[in-house]
């Protein structure tokens, strides 16, 4: 049975189990530094021989989202290190670990300042304690890194830390782990868009948080702080639909992207998108997150909520009475996959096809798309729309094209002259009595160009034979909005974030 197949075949024995009651029975205790012969070793880490195999992996995960965080068990022949811990380990479990592994003891180090009370250290999880909550907000591929914050795919190790995912060679792992807590303060060389060389053996580091930008505060339009006191939860009359009930236009609405300068330091500290609060009673809360990063190996993007209660210390998941999440625009830009051909393009004759039932970003099911050609929609268009309703945006590209588009269509490809543009107008999902929920729109999924070329005119013949089939590349959230909310005994909290192009 090769590596794939076992940890698949662990996953699902794992799910078959879970599926027998409502509730999980207790963790089985994790091995103590006492009970185990390879503390000396360090702590291992997954190891997949390509993406596909880390994608199917992810899968499998999403598949089996009733397995709780840090209750999988990894096969040992998954991982490269007999002593795997994952990233939701307890950090008390570590403690022996920080004596031979510099990051270990770097991170417990920075943890301490997030742990109030030192009572609650030992039993908080590295994930939390560190902050790799906002950093690999996505669960699915936060369950399958190491409690390093690593993972290795075709002999590359990616190690995410709050200055970026590293990447380099996994021969170089032990003098990485030595040299880690200079890299951190090293700016590299750039090599690439996003891509610095930080050590001349090949360590390199991704820019997956924005770095901090010079800017006036008075720049923000949207907070992105909010004061808590001035958090009231409001009581809205009993609707059919859980999104029809959140009072939305009482609910704040935050900046995706950090404008100021506060915004943007603790934006470099801690990741973009850090998630945001509301306070829906003294010891409740609503934690909302719109999250898009790429950690090189792999791309999350997504919208998370979850209802949290107060404790001691800190705060936790509990059950809320209703959970959902909506989304308005959610916007991806493709590339095209190489110069097309002069003559090929017809600027500026529009053609619109009928509403094609085809798999789209953010769906497991195929939906209506409707394909537009030669309409190279602006930015600054893209940004008025991010908060439109879905009828506004049919009226709005039914207006600027002038032709009879399909009323029926759940997305919009727009093949403009230098990229296509596809638009996921509404949709939403709701919760009944649980802590969270997720929605990912975008799972490292590529797709193909593939247009019928009946549906469209003569004129467009030659473009649409050279564009066929083609392979493109992953799409990139350029805008969107997306609203959160949660409800406790009738009384609703959340949030709209709302991402604009950036100028």
């Amino acid at each position: 049975m090769n590596l794939k197949t076992t940890f698949i075949f662990g996953l699902t024995m794992l799910a078959m189990a879970s599926c027998q009651d409502t509730e999980f029975a207790p963790a089985p205790e994790k091995q103590t530094s006492n009970q185990t012969n390879s503390i000396n070793n360090g702590i291992g880490l997954l190891s997949f021989k390509s993406t596909d195999e880390l994608n199917e992996a992810m899968q499998t995960m999403h598949a089996v989202q009733r397995v709780p965080k840090g209750m999988i068990d990894v096969p040992l022949d998954t991982a490269r290190g007999d002593d795997f811990k994952d990233i939701f380990t307890p950090v008390g479990e570590l403690r022996e670990y920080a004596q031979i592994d510099p990051i270990i003891e770097l991170e417990l180090a920075a943890s301490r300042n997030y742990i109030e009370d030192s009572g609650m250290f030992d039993s908080t999880p590295i994930y939390e304690a560190y902050g790799y909550d906002d950093l690999v907000p996505e669960d699915d591929f936060a369950k399958l890194l190491n409690a390093r914050g690593e993972i290795e795919v075709n002999d590359t190790v990616y190690k995410v830390s709050k200055q970026g995912t590293y990447f380099f060679h996994v021969s170089l792992y032990k003098y990485f782990t030595n040299r880690y807590k200079d890299l951190e303060c090293t700016n590299g060389t750039k090599v690439s868009d996003k891509t610095y060389l930080v050590d001349d053996n090949g360590i390199y580091r991704y820019e997956t948080f924005d770095s901090i930008e010079t800017v006036d505060a008075e720049d923000s339009v949207l907070p992105d702080t909010l004061d808590e006191n001035f958090n009231i939860p409001f009581t809205p009359p009993l609707k059919a639909s859980y999104s029809e009930e959140v009072p939305w236009d009482k609910l704040p609405t935050y900046d995706a992207d950090a404008k100021t300068i506060i915004g943007k330091l603790w934006q470099s500290l801690f990741g973009r998108n850090k998630s945001q609060t509301y306070k829906i009673s003294k010891k409740r809360r609503v934690r909302g997150k719109f999250y898009f990063f790429n950690y090189r190996v792999h791309e999350s993007i997504g919208v998370q909520v979850e209802m949290q209660k107060k404790n001691w210390v800190g705060w936790s998941g509990t059950v809320a009475d209703k959970l959902t999440i909506n989304w308005h625009n959610i916007v991806f830009e493709t590339k095209y996959p190489s110069p097309v051909p002069s003559g090929y393009y017809q600027k500026n004759a529009m053609a619109v096809s009928p509403a094609e039932e085809r798999m789209m970003i953010g769906y497991t099911d195929k939906i209506p798309v409707v394909s537009i050609l030669g309409y190279e929609i602006s930015d600054s268009e893209l940004n008025s729309l991010v908060s439109k309703s879905a009828s506004e945006v049919y009226s709005y590209l039914k207006g600027k094209i002038g032709k009879p588009i399909p009323g029926n269509a759940r997305a919009y490809m727009l093949y403009g002259e230098r990229r296509i543009v596809t638009i996921l107008p509404d949709g939403y999902i709701d919760g009944n009595r649980k802590k969270e929920i997720e929605k990912k729109f975008f799972d490292d999924w590529r797709f193909a160009v593939s247009l019928n070329l009946t549906n469209f005119a003569s004129s467009w013949k030659s473009w649409l034979k050279f564009m066929n089939g083609q392979s493109i590349s992953n799409p990139k959230l350029i805008c969107g909005e997306v609203r959160v909310a949660a409800s406790l005994d009738n009384k609703w909290g959340g949030m709209k974030i709302i991402k604009q192009v950036k100028k």
